[in-house]
Parts: C-alpha cells; sequence; structure tokens
C-alpha cells in the first residue's frame, strides 16, 4: 500500500517538474533572444520543445533565431512545423517569407507575405507591403510593386526608403517623370545615394553633378626665397613645393644677375601644396 502512494506521488510530480523546466528553459531563451544572443537561445527553445513538442511558438522562434543568423534553410524547417501547428499567425509567415527572400528564393517569399498582409489584423504595417515590393521587383512584376509601395507609403509617409525603392521601380518602367521626382523625395529625406541612382539610371536634371569652378583668388603663402642669377626675392606664405624657378615674362632664359628693375618675370612653383586663402600677402622684391 505504501508503494502505490509513492508511485502516485511520483506520477503526480513530473508533471509538475517539467513544467516549471519548460518555463525555465522558455523565458531564459526569451530573455536571449532579447539581448540578440541567438546562438545561446537555439539550445534552450530546443530543450522547451522536448518538454513539449506541440507547442507552435517555440519553433518560431527557433526558426527567428535561425534566420537571424542566416541559417535559413533550417529556419524554414522550423517555421514550417510552426505553421503546421498554427496557420493564424501572420508573424510565422512574414519570417518564413523573410527566410525564403534571403534564400533567393522570391517565388515563395511573395505568397507568405500575402499570408500574412491577409492575416495581420490592423492593416496598418507599413513593413510588410514594403518587403512584398522588395519580393515583386526580383520576379519582375515591377507593376505589383508600385501598388505595394503606394499603400506602404500611405501607411508611412516618413520611410525615405520607400520613395527610394519606388524611384526604383518606375526606372525599371520607364517612367522618368515620377522615377525622378521619388528619388528627389528620398534625397530630400537625408538619402544621399538617391542623388548618384537617379542621374545614373533616369539622368535626372536635379541630380546632375555640378562641376567645381576653378578657384581664381589670390594665394598667399610663406617662405623666404632668393633666385642665385637675378637676387629676386619672393615671401610665400602658406605653401610648400619641390623646387621654385624665375624666368623673364616674355621668353628666354635668366643668364646673369643682371635684371632690370620694370622687367617682368614669371614665378613658377613645382608642387605646390598648402594654399592660404585667407592671406594674399604676397612680395617680391630684388636685393642687388
Amino acid at each position: 500500500m505504501k508503494k502505490t502512494w509513492i508511485v502516485a506521488l511520483m506520477l503526480i510530480q513530473l508533471p509538475l517538474f517539467a513544467q516549471k523546466n519548460y518555463k525555465e528553459a522558455q523565458n531564459m531563451a526569451l530573455s536571449k533572444i532579447q539581448e540578440k544572443s541567438y546562438t545561446d537561445a537555439i539550445p534552450l527553445l530546443d530543450k522547451a520543445i522536448q518538454f513539449k513538442p506541440k507547442i507552435a511558438e517555440n519553433y518560431y522562434l527557433k526558426g527567428y533565431c535561425l534566420a537571424e543568423q542566416s541559417k535559413n534553410e533550417e529556419a524554414i524547417k522550423n517555421l514550417d512545423q510552426a505553421i503546421k501547428l498554427d496557420a493564424k499567425q501572420w508573424r510565422y509567415f512574414k519570417k518564413r517569407g523573410d527566410a525564403y527572400y534571403n534564400s533567393k528564393l522570391y517565388d515563395k517569399s511573395v505568397p507568405d507575405y500575402t499570408k500574412a498582409i491577409d492575416l495581420e489584423i490592423s492593416k496598418k504595417n507599413d513593413t510588410l507591403f514594403q518587403y512584398r515590393a522588395d519580393a515583386y521587383i526580383q520576379v519582375s512584376k515591377y507593376q505589383e510593386a508600385i501598388e505595394d509601395y503606394n499603400k506602404a507609403i500611405v501607411l508611412n509617409n516618413q520611410n525615405k526608403i520607400l520613395y527610394y525603392y519606388r524611384g526604383f521601380t518606375y526606372a525599371k518602367l520607364g517612367n522618368k517623370e515620377k522615377s525622378c521626382l521619388d528619388y528627389l523625395k528620398a534625397y530630400e529625406m537625408g538619402f544621399g545615394r538617391a542623388q548618384i541612382e537617379a542621374f545614373e539610371l533616369m539622368q535626372c536634371d536635379w541630380a546632375k553633378p555640378k562641376v567645381k569652378e576653378k578657384d581664381t583668388r589670390p594665394v598667399a603663402i610663406s617662405d623666404v626665397q632668393v633666385d642665385p642669377f637675378t637676387g629676386a626675392v619672393f615671401i610665400l606664405k602658406g605653401l610648400t613645393y619641390e623646387k621654385y624657378e624665375i624666368t623673364p615674362k616674355e621668353g628666354g632664359f635668366v643668364t646673369s644677375s643682371i635684371f632690370g628693375y620694370d622687367e617682368s618675370f614669371v614665378l613658377k612653383l613645382d608642387k605646390p601644396r598648402g594654399f592660404n586663402l585667407n592671406n594674399t600677402e604676397a612680395h617680391v622684391g630684388v636685393w642687388f
């Protein structure tokens, strides 16, 4: 009789023990996921699955961790199981769509994003439309992509990426006017790459690179040199160079120390560096 009571007590305690261990494993896994320690979270989720193999969320979380580590094939298998156990969660389809997309299986990612959009109750998730649009581009369905970017922009008109990619899609359709407008909008919102692409793909007028005007302002330099032939002195402020040369302005060569007082000459500097535009003083004189 005593043995019977002991066995009965053990049978009662075992489920309680399993429940406690399951909760501990699951909570620890969630904590690791919040810390983005996906590698550490996976064995904890395996333990939770071992205790309760029919809980869809644990397969989803494991698939999520694997996808975040670019282990997309393994992620898809776990997300398949999660969807098999519970096919009403939009997050499961969205994450599997991501894994398919990152595996370049774009034709499979589109239906998953579509299912996620159908299941998402609020109908205010602009990211779902954006991701499906991205997938449409990869399968050359540009008009469908435009429609999804339009829906995403209605939900979130502050997302510069949406304008950038819609501009790219209009470019694929050959619509220069709308493409240039979207690229300009993305650029004005701070997406610098939009200007480069707008000119490269569509030669948008606003995106044309500006030609930098040649700076013709006087340059002040810092150094003092005396020409050994003429004795001409020049004071340079803020400039370094490899060598210099003085020649008559009318051409020819300096052949002696005789250099006329009113005679013009040319000062040539080889490989000048370090211009200082804040000081415009330069002095030239004759010592003898």
